[in-house]
């Protein structure tokens, strides 16, 4: 739900009115047009997943572009303008709800560009304006009416949350929204809420994925967290508005992890990204709410140990491993000590079958690119708690996924187990083994 305004070019485009000549073949970028602006307004970038950087961006024509514009650490969701060539008309959009302050700049924005353009406004309903009246545009109705829509799609929908902002810059629940309107004044109830929950939100970093297997539809997503940057992150992250496209082309993500990049640009391997929250040092979190969690500017030495942290909450034997509950003590209050060692024991016997895909180059590249640092002793503990204890398709190249299903259909896998359960079957044997068992089986997977 959006309130749409149009400013008429009256048959000319905005190259030929700024630079004042009947035909123009300049190319007018997006730099170029908040330049025209005298920079009083900012380019907010929501560009989706793989398409172009923000430094593209802005060095784009402005014709071929669908923007959002507001004002930085003003301005919440902005509003969105495109500038239709062809039709000489340029087009703004102010989703409903939105702020106070949005509205406040774009109808300024309105006032100021049909004033340097010298055109006329109209909307949807055909109500005209020009830059001397524009300001004048009763708001308020527009956003108490976009907050009652909300209330219907909860009700139509049975939608537990909605994500206001191509970069799911406002996340609201039913009771939320019940809140708001049914509070005082529910315009400002919103604008306090929508302030809270975007912000520092230029601090968020990009949504990236990794499609491991199109095939299948298994998608990763991460972010990066950069050393001497602060940093917006969500608590229950989710893929934003804007990158819709991905989820309906393969599927929802997965798991979500994080990235610790340091100075020198080195990158750790991916972590799961509620455990790095968890081990996030208290004196850095600067703001958190039940949606976002804001954290102080990062040094090497603070990723290190967070780093060292999250590994140290990895290792089984040293801590105990967190994935949603605790692991060890839901094992021990759940499980017959057998059946735990048993379940350990798979895991050691994956961790030696990963080791051996590893040296024999049966792994993907995304996992030789991020944990090959990882220590062979780790790699139980490893698959345990990223991978949920399965030996995960993102893991293994075409050829290891074929290897990988030929080897777990052999006769002998329970003979290997019987192994792991008398403790012979450990790193210090692992060539014994390997020649025994994983070597036989891909000699014959060869054949």
């Amino acid at each position: 739900m959006a309130k749409i305004f149009i400013l008429d070019l009256e048959g000319q485009s905005i190259e030929n009115r700024v630079f004042n000549r009947k035909k123009c073949n300049l190319h007018f970028t997006i730099r170029d047009f908040l330049k025209f602006m005298n920079y009083e307004y900012d380019y907010f970038y929501d560009e989706p997943f793989g398409f172009l950087t923000y430094d593209e961006m802005l060095s784009t024509d402005l014709k071929d572009c669908n923007i959002i514009l507001g004002k930085k650490e003003d301005t919440v969701l902005g509003f969105r303008f495109h500038y239709e060539l062809e039709a000489k008309k340029c087009v703004v959009r102010v989703l409903s709800p939105s702020t106070t302050v949005d509205w406040t700049y774009a109808l300024k924005f309105l006032k100021d560009l049909s004033k340097l353009l010298q055109c006329s406004i109209y909307d949807e309903n055909h109500e005209r304006y020009d830059y001397s009246t524009i300001e004048k545009y009763n708001y308020k109705c527009d956003i108490l009416n976009g907050i009652k829509h909300l209330k219907d799609i909860f009700i139509k929908y049975q939608m537990e949350k909605v994500h206001l902002g191509t970069k799911d810059v406002i996340t609201l629940n039913s009771n939320e929204v019940d809140q708001i309107l049914g509070s005082h004044n529910p315009i400002e109830n919103f604008d306090e809420i929508a302030i809270k929950c975007s912000y520092k939100i230029n601090c968020r970093p990009e949504q990236e994925f990794y499609i491991s297997d199109s095939e299948k539809s298994v998608v990763f997503g991460y972010y990066i967290i950069i050393s001497g940057k602060e940093i917006n992150l969500k608590i229950i992250p989710n893929v934003e508005p804007r990158n819709n496209q991905l989820v309906v082309e393969y599927g929802e993500v997965t798991k979500w992890f994080l990235h610790l990049c340091f100075n020198s640009g080195k990158l750790t391997e991916p972590l799961d990204y509620f455990s790095v929250l968890g081990v996030l040092p208290k004196e850095k979190i600067h703001f958190v709410t039940d949606n976002i969690i804001v954290i102080d500017k990062l040094s090497d030495i603070d990723l290190k140990i967070i780093y060292k942290e999250y590994l140290e909450k990895l290792r089984y034997e040293e801590k105990y491993i967190v994935d949603n509950q605790n692991y060890y003590e839901y094992y021990k209050a759940n499980l017959k000590e057998i059946d735990r060692i048993k379940r350990l024991s798979a895991l050691t016997h994956i961790g030696f079958f990963l080791n051996f895909c590893i040296e024999n180059n049966l792994v993907s590249d995304y996992y030789k690119k991020y944990y090959s640092m990882i220590n062979k002793k780790y790699l139980r503990e490893l698959l345990l708690y990223t991978f949920n204890g399965i030996l995960s398709k993102i893991m293994l190249n075409r050829f290891g996924i074929n290897f990988a299903d030929f080897y777990y259909n052999s006769n002998e896998l329970k003979e290997i187990i019987k192994l792991c359960m008398t403790m012979e079957y450990n790193e210090s044997n692992y060539e014994i083994i390997k020649k025994k068992y994983f070597n036989k089986h891909y000699s014959q997977y060869n054949n």
